[in-house]
């Protein structure tokens, strides 16, 4: 797996457990490769049975880059090809792919 794949994937977990930390909730990781003839593609899917967050909020926060914090969400984003929070805020899958 490149470089790239890796680093989002552990950006992806690590973002989830800070952001639900308090949350007595159980969590999911599920990484999926799909090798083809030249490259391939991963999507790496972090879920947890939490609340979930308004996403769109979260986006608008986002855009300050004066934050010290929620620096993962853009970082997943620039490494990943797609970034989707799926269901009611609490999955986050990114797909990465290369050749």
């Amino acid at each position: 797996m490149p470089p790239a794949a890796e680093s989002a994937a552990l950006i992806l977990i690590v973002d989830d457990e800070e952001n639900n930390r308090a949350l007595p909730a159980s969590s999911a990781i599920a990484l999926h490769h799909q090798p083809q003839e030249v490259g391939g593609e991963i999507v790496m899917r972090v879920e947890d049975s939490g609340n979930g967050f308004d996403f769109a909020a979260v986006e608008q926060q986002l855009r300050s880059p004066r934050d010290y914090h929620g620096r993962g969400i853009p970082l997943v984003r620039s490494l990943s090809q797609t970034l989707d929070h799926p269901g009611r805020g609490n999955c986050a899958e990114a797909r990465y792919r290369w050749s």
